[in-house]
């Protein structure tokens, strides 16, 4: 007896349920750390927390543009431009992953990341707010935030799949 075949068309939930969870909590976790340094009032009073002397503290800076700045006068661009990726990613989401449960997750915190910032771009007229500061001596890292995180570490997982695993076939119709 022959085996049934596979079908190539998942249901939305088998597709997006773990996806939407990881998702949720990047925006959460995002979120919910980005109030903490807002409503700080540490951080209103003294400017920075030192966490490791010499080498990290909790900061609070308005970003209005892009990664280190960039495109600062341009907020509603970048905006756009957001919600654009975000809307391709999603609808392109299996093709991303192509079935590989590490891309899924990659994606996820790609689209998370993109998510946390894209709600402080449309709801905080003084940009996306960045707390996290690495420095040594006169040498400092760009403050950065949870979503930024998530979209690098998604970017490497990302990549490193792409690496370590060949290139699915396509399936042949006979």
């Amino acid at each position: 007896m022959k085996s049934p075949k596979p079908s190539r068309f998942f249901s939305w939930k088998e597709v997006w349920q773990l996806p939407a969870v990881v998702i949720l909590a990047v925006v959460c976790v995002d979120q919910w750390t980005k109030y903490l340094v807002v409503t700080s009032a540490t951080l209103a009073r003294d400017g920075s927390i030192e966490i490791i002397p010499d080498f990290f503290s909790i900061v609070r800076v308005h970003n209005t543009g892009a990664a280190w700045g960039l495109f600062s006068d341009h907020a509603a661009i970048l905006t756009c431009i957001s919600a654009i990726v975000f809307i391709g990613m999603a609808v392109l989401f299996s093709r991303f992953t192509e079935g590989h449960a590490e891309r899924g997750l990659a994606v996820s915190l790609i689209l998370g990341g993109i998510a946390g910032n894209f709600i402080d771009r449309l709801g905080r007229a003084d940009g996306v707010v960045d707390f996290l500061c690495f420095y040594y001596r006169q040498w400092q890292w760009p403050s950065f935030n949870v979503a930024d995180s998530c979209i690098c570490i998604g970017v490497g997982f990302y990549c490193l799949s792409t690496m370590l695993r060949p290139r699915a076939e396509p399936e042949k119709e006979i």
